[in-house]
């Protein structure tokens, strides 16, 4: 592939250079991506983000499908991982995730235990598997489209969720439902706070402080879908201001300006936000590209005490 010739010479050509990082641990739902990044790996070797087919894993999987009876139409694998370039010239892919798409014939695809049964036959074939030959499916994905009359019904669920399943014992009907209601799974995320942070912004318009933008943004936890990847709800911890300041100069003229729109922040109080803990006021200043961050309650002391000037520019930066 033209992309992956191109890095390849650019990692070669940079490995002389290039310092020992170890490659970083991923964990979750892997998101189908391009190789982009690259890093030093073991030894001589260095990694590139990859995804490749698994031809070797299609065939045996296919395979130990039929000896098991279990008739297929079509078996597709691919893994998602890291390539590993040496300056030896050799190379290999390490599989961190396989996808498995399989196409199988039920005699009807609105019979809920007819096709769990078909999902239960997938399962103890891909647990009887050696690893070698499919490896890591439980951290990838199974698809199954199940066909009849020229209809079909497709379910994708994470490997390891119809494994725990199938362990646990659940056949037919049981199985094919609790297969279709995965959980969703958390994920750490910032959130921007439109609705309140156009309030903010107008506040501080109203103060006449044309120099000054402000936002509002909750931290909390996105549920994802592990197969499509939506967003199904999200959770806000706790919700920070961030206030941006151009146009002053000097200690003096900072602190007076970052007063002002700090009075305008503490009309909007973390109990009648998103989140159940207070969150932090971020101050920064342009052009010198510095910034303070204090919490909530130090800011709205600041307030309180009329601190403005070198005296809040202090505090700013102590943070108390």
């Amino acid at each position: 592939m033209r992309y992956r010739l191109l890095l390849v010479s650019i990692i070669l050509g940079l490995a002389a250079l290039a310092c020992s990082i170890s490659a970083p641990s991923v964990t979750g739902t892997p998101l189908p991506h391009t190789p982009t990044a690259s890093a030093q790996g073991p030894g001589d070797c260095l990694y590139v983000e990859a995804s490749n087919p698994l031809p070797d894993s299609q065939t045996a999987l296919r395979m130990a499908l039929e000896a098991d009876g279990v008739m297929v139409q079509a078996v597709s694998v691919y893994g998602e991982g890291e390539d590993y370039i040496c300056e030896d010239g050799s190379s290999r892919f390490s599989v961190r995730a396989a996808f498995a798409t399989l196409t199988l014939p039920v005699d009807d695809v609105n019979a809920k235990e007819q096709l769990g049964s078909k999902a239960a036959e997938v399962l103890k074939v891909l647990e009887g598997l050696p690893y070698e030959q499919l490896p890591n499916w439980r951290s990838g994905q199974v698809r199954l489209i199940l066909t009849s009359a020229g209809r079909q019904v497709e379910l994708k669920f994470l490997g390891s969720f119809g494994a725990d399943l199938f362990d646990q014992g659940l056949r037919g009907a049981a199985l094919w439902e609790a297969l279709r209601h995965q959980p969703c799974q958390a994920y750490a995320t910032y959130v921007k706070l439109d609705e309140i942070s156009a309030k903010v912004q107008a506040e501080m318009i109203a103060a006449g402080l044309t120099n000054v933008s402000a936002y509002v943004q909750g931290y909390g936890t996105h549920c994802i879908d592990p197969v499509t990847q939506a967003v199904e709800s999200t959770s806000i911890l706790y919700t920070n201001y961030q206030i941006d300041i151009s146009g002053a100069s000097g200690r003096a003229a900072q602190g007076d300006m970052a007063a002002q729109a700090l009075a305008v922040i503490v009309k909007f109080p973390p109990e009648t936000l998103p989140g159940d803990e207070p969150g932090d006021v971020t101050v920064a200043f342009a052009p010198e590209g510095v910034s303070y961050t204090v919490s909530f309650a130090t800011a709205l002391k600041s307030v309180n005490q009329g601190l403005k000037g070198e005296e809040l520019f202090a505090l700013l930066e102590t943070g108390y």
